[in-house]
């Protein structure tokens, strides 16, 4: 059976942990906020090998029907993630006399993209995560 995100198991457990903490000198209602983030190398010419590594948030309080409308804006693009730039390739062939093995550009764009989410995943977003932080809601109260 599936259902909507805010309604799993995993969000009510982590709501019933966050109520279950002590006070903490704020007085706003606590309420969980849940990403779901994707990213996928698109095309960005219709002609040549120039691509873009866009990244892109909804948030799992929102309902899928709202979520997946095309029309809703529901979708956040947040980032663009660096790619291995055509340089390395002619520089690798260069150096080595051959092009550089798939397993090594796996390998490289695995490094990159874990260092673009330990920029994004600074120590602000985890004092947030961890401790929380007041929002002001769409329904325009204040969680």
């Amino acid at each position: 059976v599936f259902s909507e995100g805010f309604t799993g198991d995993y969000m009510l457990e982590e709501f019933r942990s966050i109520l279950s903490l002590p006070p903490n000198n704020c007085d706003l209602p606590r309420a969980i906020l849940g990403f779901c983030f994707w990213s996928d190398a698109t095309q960005a010419t219709q002609f040549g090998h120039s691509y873009l590594w866009p990244g892109y948030a909804m948030f799992v309080n929102q309902s899928v029907r709202e979520r997946c409308s095309p029309t809703s804006g529901a979708c956040h693009h947040f980032a663009h993630f660096p790619t291995i730039p055509n340089s390395f390739h002619k520089e690798y062939f260069a150096r080595t006399g051959r092009a550089p093995s798939s397993r090594l550009l796996s390998h490289l764009k695995s490094i990159t993209m874990h260092a673009a989410w330990d920029t994004l995943l600074n120590s602000d977003f985890m004092e947030g995560y961890k401790n929380g932080f007041p929002m002001r809601c769409g329904d325009g109260f204040e969680r």
